[in-house]
């Protein structure tokens, strides 16, 4: 099993990298109103292999997304935020 998790406020993005048992990415977003935001995952080559809206709340906001459908391997994750530039890091599935 394996766990990463991701710190992200709605300025920097900064990534924990972490092996705990389960199979999801814990993402912490911090926002400064509610919005809805589209996160991606992709491999290195660009190839998108997971897509989900979510909504987020003033203040911080914790997610999990379920990533056992996923290989071993590096992956990207984009955070677009509508009104505001994406936010990305590289994390890695081990």
């Amino acid at each position: 099993m394996r766990r990463a998790e991701i710190i992200q406020n709605i300025f920097s993005m900064k990534i924990i990298r972490r092996i705990l048992s389960g199979n999801f990415l814990d993402v912490n977003l911090c926002s400064h109103k509610y919005q809805l935001v589209h996160i991606r995952i992709v491999n290195l080559v660009g190839i998108s292999k997971l897509s989900v809206w979510e909504e987020i709340y003033k203040g911080d906001n914790s997610l999990s997304i379920d990533v056992s459908g996923l290989i071993k391997g590096p992956y990207k994750i984009i955070v677009d935020f509508p009104e505001e530039n994406s936010r990305e890091e590289i994390f890695t599935i081990c």
